[in-house]
């Protein structure tokens, strides 16, 4: 049931996890039982694990990036700045976790609105053409 659900979610992923884990290019042709042990044998950074586990990145991404956050605390606390408590930097990993808001995606119907609104937002500059 668990894989049937995965097909029907999630096949693009799938298909991509397959071919580039185990190079297979058609997974319809194999057996259940061996497609779904092939599955849960997937590395925990394949796209399948990830939007399984509902996660956008991998455990080892989070813990790089982690280490990177707290590298740039230990060097911004160095500063003056960082003596003061002023200008603390934003932490990465905050930045990508957040979600995102509805209201920063916009969908065009058409060419014309997109290059309306692209015109928009850079001010009527033309790029030329």
């Amino acid at each position: 049931m668990v894989l049937a659900t995965l097909i029907a979610t999630q096949e693009d992923e799938l298909i991509c996890d397959l071919a580039e884990t185990y190079h297979i290019l058609n997974y319809r042709e194999l057996p259940v039982k061996l497609l779904g042990t092939l599955v849960a044998g997937l590395p925990e950074h394949s796209r399948t694990k990830l939007k399984l586990n509902n996660v956008s990145m991998s455990q080892s991404d989070i813990m790089l990036i982690s280490i990177l956050d707290r590298l740039n605390i230990l060097v911004w606390q160095k500063t003056k700045d960082g003596q003061k408590g002023k200008n603390k930097p934003k932490l990465i990993l905050d930045e990508i976790l957040k979600p995102s808001k509805k209201e920063d995606i916009e969908i065009f119907t058409d060419g014309d609105s997109f290059d309306r609104r692209r015109k928009e937002l850079i001010g009527g500059i033309s790029d030329g053409k």
